[in-house]
């Protein structure tokens, strides 16, 4: 690896930055994504429909130069939408959009086999069929 290596996009750089703001089951999505000359800036809107989400419209297109131009264009737009009426996704967990079950039960107090279930040891093992040849 030598030094006429891209050095386009730093390592360290991402290559997308991505808000949401919601009403309902409607949201808007402001991305900021890597384009072949820089970043690329846009609004979707999408519905929310049982498990499934449909991406309805999409606008605000633009075209910048940095990350920081791009990013700034969705801080904003989260603003305005903000002044507008949606609001910020309520955060589950530790950020992210999984929240695990409360333990059933802990190391102290473990469930107690089923009675159907009888343990191995106490059941007599099945004869093993003789190994033969079969008949044609």
């Amino acid at each position: 690896m030598g030094e006429s290596e891209k050095t386009d996009t730093p390592a360290s750089e991402p290559k997308s930055y991505i808000k949401t703001v919601v009403s309902g089951a409607e949201r808007l999505r402001f991305l900021a994504v890597t384009a072949k000359n820089g970043w690329r800036f846009y609004v979707q809107q999408q519905e929310k429909t049982g498990k499934s989400t449909k991406t309805t419209d999409r606008g605000a297109s633009q075209s910048c130069a940095t990350l920081a131009e791009a990013s700034a264009l969705v801080d904003q737009g989260v603003k305005n939408a903000l002044e507008q009426g949606w609001s910020l996704p309520a955060k589950v967990g530790g950020g992210g959009g999984f929240k695990a079950k409360a333990d059933a039960f802990s190391l102290s107090s473990l469930p107690k086999p089923k009675a159907a279930s009888a343990p191995a040891a106490a059941a007599p093992a099945a004869p093993a069929a003789p190994a033969g040849k079969k008949k044609a």
